[in-house]
């Protein structure tokens, strides 16, 4: 079973949160708010209590937050995600952000051995919430592959844009 982390439980968040259950997947989650935490457990997931403990508990984790400076933050920023995940983890921003900044997260990811899978998504929340949600992802072949499961459990329609964040 994959062991999927989710940054940000909000409406779009939590509904795939809930739809990776459905699919089997072990998913743990961590919001700033406490009653989006509780939401997920609600659905079958675990709630960390940070990033840190996020880290450590998935092998892959999705970034649903508002801005690409939280998108930084969360996994490059001091307390970020890729100071705790091991090489060969893979971070699947699903925020819609400015090429630029994907673009940044990129190099700084460049020497952690970390994957990255730019995925921004259309849909709303509805789509989040049915599992509809509409794809277009950037991604090593391999690493695109390798996650297809995930991305399946989420969309309903992905594209493989390209093997370049941004």
């Amino acid at each position: 079973m994959k062991h999927i982390g989710i940054v940000g439980l909000g409406n779009m968040g939590i509904g795939m949160a809930k739809n990776l259950i459905q699919a089997g997947f072990a998913v743990v989650g961590f919001d700033l708010r406490a009653e989006r935490n509780q939401m997920l457990r609600e659905l079958g997931g675990e709630s960390a209590n940070n990033l840190r403990e996020l880290a450590q508990a998935a092998e892959s984790v999705i970034v649903m937050v508002l801005n690409g400076q939280q998108v930084l933050d969360v996994v490059a920023g001091e307390q970020g995600l890729m100071h705790t995940l091991p090489p060969g983890a893979t971070v699947i921003v699903t925020a819609t952000i400015q090429p630029a900044e994907m673009r940044q997260l990129a190099a700084a990811l460049a020497d952690s051995g970390i994957n990255l899978i730019d995925s921004p998504v259309s849909g709303g929340k509805a789509g989040a919430d049915n599992g509809s949600l509409t794809l277009m992802t950037a991604a090593e072949q391999a690493v695109f592959d390798a996650h297809r499961d995930v991305l399946d459990a989420v969309g309903g329609q992905i594209f493989h844009v390209g093997e370049s964040p941004g």
